[in-house]
């Protein structure tokens, strides 16, 4: 393994325990459990904060181009996609953290209704085969049907930054 691959991977695999932490903020606030999440969610809405790992997700995928690999953009755009979905089921799991208005933005850019994802024991799992295939075949063809460009904007972090 290259310094390169070997940097890529440490900076991925942060990044992957930095969203499961924003995932798991309401049971680790529950439990006791202070992440950087938790902590803020005590405080203060988690929006401004999703649209920084937001961003920090794309600051990392830049680091797949260092790779000189031929399938780096096909790996970005499956990278991409799993960080969207990391974060839809993060406002879904923890929606009193999050604002009505940054809930609902997120909600019309999902595959699924948040209402749906709530009855069906309020996760994506139950559909994670159909979604991973219908986000594999996204990736590959580097169609983008669901789209979070209001994060990609930044206008509603702007927005957060302005409130606090």
């Amino acid at each position: 393994m290259t310094d390169k691959e070997e940097e890529f991977l440490y900076y991925y695999g942060a990044y992957l325990q930095l969203l499961d932490d924003l995932q798991d903020a309401t049971d680790d606030l529950n439990d006791g459990l202070m992440t950087s999440f938790s902590t803020k969610a005590k405080k203060e809405m988690l929006d401004s904060w999703l649209c920084k790992a937001y961003h920090l997700g794309f600051e990392v995928m830049g680091c797949v181009d260092q790779l000189h690999s031929p399938n780096a953009e096909a790996f970005k755009s499956l990278m991409g996609k799993s960080i969207e979905l990391f974060l839809v089921e993060s406002v879904i799991t923890n929606h009193p953290f999050f604002s009505r208005k940054f809930a609902r933005k997120f909600e019309r850019c999902s595959p699924l209704r948040f209402s749906f994802i709530k009855k069906k024991n309020g996760s994506f799992s139950p559909y994670q085969d159909q979604l991973f295939e219908r986000i594999m075949k996204q990736a590959a063809n580097g169609r983008d049907e669901f789209s979070y460009d209001f994060l990609k904007t930044n206008s509603l972090l702007n927005e957060q930054q302005a409130v606090s």
